[in-house]
């Protein structure tokens, strides 16, 4: 029996390659991104300048896991002084930049796939997309948007496709082991009943 495979997006670096190490023990892992990895493959891409044709030619048509990790920066994010949403104006190339990277490239990648009944399709979220929580995140303006964006791509697939697919949410984000271990093992032990859902690190289907 073949082993299952595993594509993780932004698989290089931080959270992101110690998720592709422990996906090692039961995937063949196949990993995009910017820093170098010992994945069984590396589509090794450069976050500035990467479009369509340099990914999808790239990659297989099938996966049981897939993972959408990255966070490249390029959505407007305010921060003090000079570089506030009052005092700096994002350059538009940076914002289009940004949200290819962080959003579209979900969206062209999952419709890429050849997807089946058993594949799971997570994307990597956050608490301060949420209306209610945005007050602990005032500055994060672009980072909140496209982690809504990506959280309601999330939820159209589910309704549109038998694979399953979920928000990971977790509540408390480090870059700890333990912390890496606990969100692969929630992401492992997914059910199919729970697609369309925002999952926290616990696998309890998430509310604000």
């Amino acid at each position: 029996m073949a082993q299952p495979k595993a594509l993780i997006v932004g698989g290089g670096s931080k959270f992101g390659e110690a998720f592709s190490e422990l996906a090692s023990a039961d995937y063949e892992v196949h990993v995009i991104t910017g820093s170098d990895s010992d994945a069984d493959r590396t589509i090794k891409v450069d976050w500035n300048h990467v479009g369509i044709d340099d990914v999808l030619p790239r990659i297989d048509k099938s996966y049981d896991l897939v993972l959408f990790n990255q966070n490249g920066g390029g959505s407007p994010n305010g921060v003090e002084g000079e570089h506030s949403f009052l005092n700096h104006t994002q350059p538009l190339e940076f914002w289009n930049r940004g949200f290819f990277n962080n959003v579209q490239l979900s969206y062209y990648i999952t419709r890429h796939l050849d997807l089946k009944d058993s594949d799971k399709i997570c994307w990597m979220l956050t608490p301060l997309f949420h209306p209610t929580l945005r007050e602990y995140g005032k500055m994060y303006g672009g980072y909140a948007g496209d982690k809504a964006y990506n959280f309601h791509m999330m939820k159209s697939f589910s309704y549109y496709s038998d694979a399953s697919f979920y928000g990971i949410v977790p509540r408390h984000f480090d870059e700890t082991d333990q912390f890496s271990l606990a969100i692969y093992d929630v992401i492992k032990n997914l059910e199919p009943k729970l697609s369309g859902e925002l999952i926290d690190e616990e696998g309890n289907v998430w509310n604000a």
